[in-house]
């Protein structure tokens, strides 16, 4: 995402979306960033992140969920 449609660059591949050699970047027309702001969320488990103990209760998750969507429309 960061570097294939979404950033200011891209890598420069063949048709087949190969790399070419010598590895090099080009500017990406078509990346957004001049006018919008982009917030990547993760899903727990994916990467680094971990789920510490057991999952939440039910109750507990959607406490967790309004809070995450809370924080993001403030961004």
């Amino acid at each position: 995402m960061h570097m294939g449609y979404t950033g200011p660059y891209n890598l420069i591949v063949d048709d087949e979306g190969y790399p070419i050699q010598p590895y090099g970047f080009k500017t990406n027309p078509y990346s957004i960033l001049d006018v919008a702001d982009i917030v990547f969320v993760n899903p727990v488990n994916v990467g680094y992140s971990r789920i510490l103990g057991k999952l939440c209760e039910e109750d507990d998750c959607e406490e967790k969920r309004v809070k995450c969507s809370l924080g993001l429309t403030r961004i």
